[in-house]
């Protein structure tokens, strides 16, 4: 028996800090926050998690920008070629078309991502997340639309002000100054 080894076993509290230290030491509080910090950051359980987490990240970024590269050159082509051909009627087809496609795409995707994120409570919870990313789809393209008239009727009070102020300065109205009528 000449090596005796000894084996140390430490409890660890529900919040991740080791309890005996915790009865002996309080005035280690800073290291031991860091202890237990240290710990939630390194626990296996985590760590792959985190890494699976970033990795879905990660690819969805390349994703994303691999297709924003190849809608930029298709729009790059198209426009090229709208242009020079000086065909309006088209040019006007094409994008009615992208913008229809952009549009349904846009309201599968929402009703997925809702779909997704509440599928972690089951078939009720996938309808209810399908339910509540079609609401968000909706109202998002119902302020839209109220931004587009908005933006509209700004444009038209804008021209119909210069045009004013354009025939004031040329004389053309003269806002009943100097007449009997």
């Amino acid at each position: 028996m000449a090596d005796e080894k000894k084996i140390i076993i430490e409890i660890l509290d529900s919040s991740g800090g080791d309890a005996q230290k915790d009865k002996d030491n309080k005035n280690d509080s800073e290291e031991d926050g860091l202890s237990k910090t240290l710990n939630k950051i390194f626990h296996p359980i985590q760590t792959v998690e985190s890494l699976t987490v970033g990795k879905n990240v990660l690819i969805n970024q390349v994703y994303q920008r691999a297709k924003q590269q190849i809608i930029q050159a298709v729009d790059f082509y198209h426009n090229r070629y709208f242009s020079l051909k000086e065909d309006y009627l088209s040019e006007q087809t094409y994008n009615n078309a992208r913008t229809a496609i952009s549009k349904v795409t846009s309201f599968a995707g929402a009703v997925a991502s809702g779909a997704i994120a509440g599928s972690t409570l089951g078939p009720a919870g996938t309808a209810a997340g399908a339910i509540i990313g079609t609401v968000g789809y909706g109202a998002s393209e119902y302020f839209n639309q109220i931004k587009t008239v908005q933006n509209y009727n700004q444009q038209l009070n804008t021209i119909g002000m210069e045009t004013n102020f354009a025939r004031m300065r040329a004389g053309l109205v003269d806002n009943n100054r100097g007449t009997d009528s």
